[in-house]
């Protein structure tokens, strides 16, 4: 599975179907993924005219089977000594956390455990920024890089119980963030979108461009894509965000990002009042993020880019069917704060992952409508490559 980004390779379990192309990229038949062990993946021929498969042949992802109920993998690393037990009774409490053993096969999302000299002999040299304070309890990436502000600053020497407690809404929201990596295809999908991140005012370096595998193909990207890249933004650039519809039908597009510190903030669409209808960008319109206005007011959003130094995450999620199931969670999640649909607004764990959740649902009932007689379990859903477009870039705040 060579073929495959290793950012969404968990995506790709029982289920996946990929198309077979010959040597001038012709579909000529489909593979349905039976299992996966690390890169090596097995599959049948599905259809009544099943051609001959000879090696060298080259597949192409249509559908993934993205988990239904996807977990977020916590490790107990071996520096919690006598603690471990403490801690694994504890975090079992937390629905849709997985503990996972620390093991050269086993996949982690994340590491829990105590900086002590040995972690922090091995992070120093991986770390960016601020270590925690000797003896605090944190989370660590499986390459024990700590994640940022994981740890109590005021009480270093707090309880296994306390940390655990301390840390359960952002395990939340790192769960919402790990399900949309499930879902990731910038490297795959058909759905021709570009976009391109406009600096505002001569700062913060040239405008930046990435989009999905289909834009590429069609030649909409003349520049880097950033689907691997990392670009500099200095703290206090203003940005805006465009998005060329190139599809030959309409796309709903929803646009969020991810801090350094796993929170979830909703850019595009803002407001609870036909959500849908704002979504909504017709075939080769450009949507611009924040919208342009003639008569700006003092309480109307721009985005800028604030400090401290870090990493951001933008994700932009295209449709060619209606985000009905996620459009209605912001909705709910608005109207309860009374936001006035003017600025953006972090989700908190639980709604994030109602949010995320009701986005998979989404997916789900667009990319089964396209799978002819097949049929997922009731343990994946569904992301049809020919229907959705989940792409991303990275960027990082410079001071």
């Amino acid at each position: 599975m060579g073929g495959i980004s290793s950012r969404s390779l968990k995506s790709f379990d029982t289920g996946a179907v990929f198309n077979l192309v010959d040597a001038d990229g012709t579909v000529i038949g489909e593979v349905e993924q039976t299992n996966r062990q690390g890169l090596v993946g097995k599959g049948k021929l599905v259809g009544d005219d099943s051609p001959i498969v000879t090696p060298g042949m080259f597949l192409r992802e249509r559908n993934r089977g993205v988990p239904a109920n996807p977990t977020l993998k916590v490790g107990l690393h071996d520096s919690l000594g006598a603690e471990i037990a403490t801690a694994q009774a504890t975090l079992e409490r937390i629905d849709r956390l997985e503990i996972v053993p620390v093991a050269q096969d086993s996949e982690i999302d994340f590491l829990f455990g105590r900086m002590n000299e040995d972690v922090r002999q091995q992070a120093r040299f991986s770390a960016v920024g601020e270590l925690p304070s000797q003896e605090s309890l944190s989370l660590f990436t499986e390459s024990l890089l700590p994640i940022s502000n994981s740890w109590n600053k005021e009480r270093p020497n707090e309880s296994v119980a306390e940390a655990i407690g301390r840390l359960e809404p952002r395990f939340k929201m790192l769960l919402a963030g790990r399900i949309l990596k499930y879902v990731l295809n910038t490297d795959t999908s058909n759905v021709r979108l570009d976009a391109k991140v406009t600096p505002i005012g001569g700062r913060g370096g040239p405008s930046s461009a990435f989009g999905s595998r289909g834009t590429e193909e069609a030649g909409g990207l003349d520049t880097q894509v950033l689907s691997v890249d990392t670009q500099k933004l200095n703290a206090g650039t203003e940005i805006q965000l465009e998005l060329k519809n190139n599809e030959g039908q309409d796309l709903y597009i929803a646009v969020l990002i991810v801090d350094s510190e796993g929170n979830l903030v909703i850019l595009h669409p803002l407001t609870a009042d036909a959500a849908e209808a704002l979504a909504l960008v017709p075939q080769g319109e450009t949507l611009i993020v924040p919208q342009p206005k003639e008569n700006p007011q003092p309480g109307d959003f721009r985005f800028f880019i604030e400090g401290p130094s870090g990493f951001f995450e933008m994700l932009v999620i295209a449709s060619t069917e209606p985000l009905r199931d996620a459009l209605k969670a912001l909705e709910q999640v608005a109207g309860t704060r009374g936001d006035d649909g003017k600025t953006p607004y972090a989700l908190d764990g639980d709604e994030a992952v109602d949010v995320i959740g009701s986005l998979l649902g989404d997916f789900d009932r667009s990319s089964r409508a396209g799978i002819g007689t097949r049929t997922y379990s009731g343990e994946q859903v569904g992301v049809d490559t020919t229907k959705l477009a989940a792409i991303s870039a990275i960027f990082e705040v410079v001071e």
